[in-house]
């Protein structure tokens, strides 16, 4: 969707599928909606809008807030789909696949990948 100013953002159907997600994590990580809406410094309100469908667009900052909070990625907050990070086991099992020395140039080129600095 474009906005009258040429900006890209969200279809309604995707802002409620967003909310749904993030409620629905809530609700299976034990997460109240009030301390997840002071984690974001916004009103219940504004957060039950969010959950519900009814906002016009969320930031990208609060994305990745609620992402950390409910320790799940943006990705999986954005389109439903799980990364590794959302898989339990995933890279330990990768780890048991190769040797120290894989391990190592594994790790670098994610770095490299991912921007991640020491």
């Amino acid at each position: 969707m474009v906005d009258e100013e040429g900006r890209q953002g969200f279809t309604d159907r995707e802002l409620y599928d967003i909310g749904n997600r993030i409620h629905d994590l809530c609700k299976e990580k034990g997460v109240k909606m009030k301390d997840l809406s002071e984690k974001l410094n916004i009103s219940k309100e504004q957060l039950s809008n969010i959950t519900n469908g009814r906002c016009k667009r969320i930031s990208a900052q609060h994305i990745c807030i609620i992402a950390g909070v409910l320790g799940t990625s943006t990705d999986f907050i954005l389109t439903g789909r799980k990364s590794l990070i959302d898989r339990p086991g995933r890279l330990s099992k990768l780890e048991e696949k190769l040797d120290e020395d894989e391990t190592t140039k594994a790790v670098r080129v994610l770095k490299v990948v991912f921007d991640i600095t020491d």
